[in-house]
């Protein structure tokens, strides 16, 4: 039963920490705005996508959970697909597009984005569509606040992140799935399963870090070739505290020649 509990929240991908699509758009700067014609998103068949309607569920979750962050704002990432290699040779660019609407969301340098509410875009059933294929990309909730270095995550931010992933999916999941989770408290809190977390880099290990309390993650946490991380049970034991920190130990880089 316990394989039907198996949830990875996040897409892995095997880019650097800040490169999260194709080389031609790693150069573009962190306060960088990235533009996209809408035919070129109608065009697109089977862009990744997310209805807009789910992404206000995250950004509900985010202030029912604002706590477990007080610093952070809520925001979304483009990630690559693990094992996968974007082709494209234009920068990633992102539209909310309705029934007689459309929008151009801007893209930070790490392919961030921020979302507002719009009615308009809730009443036509608006999504969010990448000029990319969903067999290479992804759109998730992101959390990451201010002050937390680049080796390291938060707990605090991981909790609420796995909190508005869990609004974004649990409807989409198996009924059985769905209630035997919901009647544990939710994906966030079952402990049950693998809640596993994307990697900024690949991993060699990792350590909670709390105080002057640390605890390396055993090595069978760390999943996908070290490109992501189980930190069940801590994600769930409130004995470690939102502010505790995972910090990583990064792979060697392989150098090509």
């Amino acid at each position: 039963m316990k394989t039907f509990f198996l949830f990875i929240l996040l897409v892995l991908q095997l880019n650097a920490p800040t490169v999260m699509a194709d080389d031609a758009a790693s150069s573009v700067g962190s306060n960088s705005v990235l533009e996209l014609e809408e035919v070129t998103v109608k065009s697109l068949q089977d862009p990744a996508a997310i209805p807009y309607r789910k992404a206000l569920k995250a950004l509900d979750a985010f202030d029912r959970y604002h706590a477990l962050a007080p610093t952070a704002a809520p925001r979304f990432e483009v990630s690559l697909r693990a094992q996968k290699i974007d082709p494209g040779r234009d920068a990633l660019a992102l539209q909310l597009v309705g029934s007689d609407s459309s929008i151009e969301i801007p893209l930070a340098g790490d392919h961030t984005f921020s979302l507002q509410r719009n009615q308009k875009a809730e009443d036509e059933e608006a999504n969010l569509i990448l000029n990319r294929k969903k067999s290479l990309y992804a759109i998730w909730p992101y959390i990451n606040s201010p002050g937390v270095g680049a080796n390291e995550r938060r707990l605090g931010d991981l909790r609420l992140q796995c909190e508005m992933i869990w609004v974004v999916i649990k409807d989409d999941l198996n009924f059985l799935v769905r209630n035997g989770l919901e009647a544990l408290g939710g994906a966030c809190h079952a402990g049950i399963g693998t809640v596993a977390f994307r990697a900024p880099r690949r991993l060699a290990g990792a350590t909670l870090v709390s105080g002057g309390r640390r605890e390396p993650l055993s090595p069978k946490l760390i999943l996908a070739n070290g490109l992501a991380y189980n930190i069940n049970p801590a994600l769930h034991d409130k004995s470690w505290s939102d502010n505790t920190l995972i910090e990583f130990e990064f792979a060697p880089e392989t150098v090509v020649r």
